[in-house]
């Protein structure tokens, strides 16, 4: 027997065609190893970018999310401002007041104000009149700190529908607490999120609280899950690790990919979730139908190395396998080199070519389209200033920053006076030539180690490092002085020109505090400076003296 396979060994790699087969397997072995090896290194990408834009969908659902609590915030702030009156639940003062609101924002359903008992005394919704809610955590919460709160995320009691609760306390000069002011909110910017960012049909999005309590889930399937408890459930022993994204079974039985983000530091959570099967199943046929053409790829060259022999086969596959490995580490003038290949071999040299300058094209596509993203990521395309994005991310760094080394930070929140009316009066074209002129001027003040924003339409904003009061104060008059300096009329303004408002802040960050509490005392103290007169600069203590 071990001679008959020895002279089978003798016979098979002995001869010319033997010893040209073995080399065509030891080179297509490796060229196989790392088309297998490309394929699953693909599959897992493909895992990898679709958690990653998960968690960029969960991300817009928390902005979308915080920014709703922010204008609740200042809705609440502008109302206790407006209505002082409101805070007390005596009589019929609050029923006079809520008509002079309306319906101020879309995301509210309800506002009411509450006894310090927790009885609601007015509301305009008629049937939450005499509801008790000091029970509630929201209530508590205030009432222990005497501080605005944003509740978790609950069933409300009277409409049966998510809800989320932001309350303000209502004190009197001397202190004592006379009643809670509360907005009632929808998450409705759940149903916004899927179709404004959906990523996939199969797409699912819901908000659990800390409880296991599904409070709202987008698409629901034509299951009502609202209010439905899941804590024993699989899922919620990954909500409760800590996970960013995982993969596990929802509760609709479907395995899907996971992404999480905590809302407002709360208990509740956002999660959104894609079918695995449904991310996988483009590439994995892709992969089935590459390691067929692997298979017989491998076949043909075998055959043809056997038939074919080493003169007429193996040394025009050498150069045209040169030449493709040699395209694949970037080198593309090698698919010029002209090989001595049989005419048979010609169309793969001009495949080879044509894959080269395709690729050289296409890498100097991306590099320009990267660039143009990456500046497009980071600036503002009409002003020239750092875009929301960018300040987002600077605030969070530099507040920590300043927390750790004990220093000031300053904000400055600026809005150019009337401009509405001004965009009326002139036309958009010439009102985003006035923002272009307005965002060189505040660029051409601030200092170096300072950041300069568009924080949307009129406003800008800039963040100051180890910046005190008297430095912002410095910063926002020289500011405002360089925007009236450019003398761009404006006549719907009582000062005949375009001016700017601007409200200053600085403290040194504590253990505890939000970089977003910045923002809504520089907002607040803009607030302020309109109220004085605009074109004005004005502090947190401007906003207790207009109080006042």
């Amino acid at each position: 027997m071990l001679g008959f396979l020895a002279i089978g060994w003798k016979w098979l790699f002995g001869s010319i065609r033997g010893r040209i087969l073995l080399l065509v397997l030891l080179t297509a072995i490796p060229l196989i190893s790392e088309r297998v090896r490309g394929l699953q290194v693909g599959r897992e990408d493909r895992l990898r970018m679709a958690t990653a834009q998960l968690r960029d969908l969960a991300n817009s659902g928390l902005q979308q999310h915080t920014q709703t609590v922010t204008a609740a915030k200042a809705l609440l702030n502008a109302i206790a401002a407006a209505a002082p009156e409101i805070g007390n639940p005596g009589g019929t003062a609050c029923d006079r007041a809520f008509p002079k609101i309306g319906n101020p924002m879309p995301a509210v359903y309800g506002l009411a104000i509450a006894s310090p008992a927790g009885i609601v005394v007015c509301s305009t919704q008629h049937g939450l009149v005499g509801l008790d809610v000091s029970d509630r955590d929201y209530f508590i919460t205030t009432i222990a700190t005497n501080r605005t709160t944003v509740g978790e995320f609950l069933i409300g009691r009277a409409t049966s529908s998510p809800t989320f609760i932001v309350t303000q306390p209502m004190v009197s000069p001397d202190g004592k607490l006379e009643s809670v002011l509360f907005a009632a909110l929808r998450p409705d910017w759940i149903n916004s999120l899927l179709t404004e960012r959906l990523l996939h049909t199969n797409i699912v999005a819901f908000i659990v609280s800390g409880r296991g309590t599904l409070i709202a889930r987008q698409p629901s399937g034509g299951v009502n899950w609202v209010g439905k408890n899941i804590a024993d459930h699989d899922l919620m022993k990954h909500l409760r690790s800590g996970e960013r994204s995982f993969t596990a079974t929802d509760v609709d039985g479907e395995q899907r990919i996971f992404a999480v983000t905590r809302l407002n530091d709360r208990n509740s959570l956002l999660v959104v979730g894609l079918r695995q099967s449904d991310i996988l199943k483009n590439v994995d046929h892709q992969v089935y139908i590459a390691y067929a053409n692997l298979a017989l790829v491998t076949l043909m060259i075998l055959l043809a190395a056997w038939f074919g022999g080493n003169y007429f086969i193996i040394r025009p596959i050498r150069g045209l396998i040169s030449a493709a490995s040699a395209v694949g580490r970037g080198d593309y003038d090698a698919g010029k080199t002209s090989t001595t290949a049989p005419e048979e071999f010609k169309p793969l040299q001009v495949a080879i070519r044509a894959m080269a300058t395709r690729l050289r094209e296409r890498e100097t596509a991306m590099k320009r389209a990267n660039e143009y993203l990456g500046r497009l990521a980071q600036f503002d395309a009409l002003t020239g200033l750092c875009n929301r994005g960018t300040f987002d991310a600077r605030l969070v760094a530099e507040h920590e920053r300043a927390r750790m080394h004990r220093e000031p930070i300053g904000l400055l929140m600026i809005d150019v006076d009337h401009f509405k009316a001004f965009n009326d009066l002139y036309g958009h074209v010439t009102g985003d030539a006035c923002l272009r002129d307005v965002a060189q001027a505040i660029a051409g003040v601030v200092r170096t180690s300072d950041l300069a924003a568009r924080y949307g339409g009129e406003e800008f904003i800039v963040l100051g490092r180890n910046m005190d009061m008297n430095t912002a104060f410095d910063v926002a008059e020289r500011m405002r002085e360089a925007v009236r300096a450019l003398g761009i009329p404006h006549g719907r303004s009582a000062h005949r020109f375009v001016s700017i408002s601007i409200g200053i802040v600085s403290a040194v960050p504590l253990d505890g505090d939000l970089p977003e509490r910045l923002v809504e005392e520089a907002d607040i103290a803009l607030y302020a400076a309109k109220k004085k007169g605009r074109n004005q600069i004005a502090t947190g203590a401007d906003v207790f003296a207009l109080a006042g």
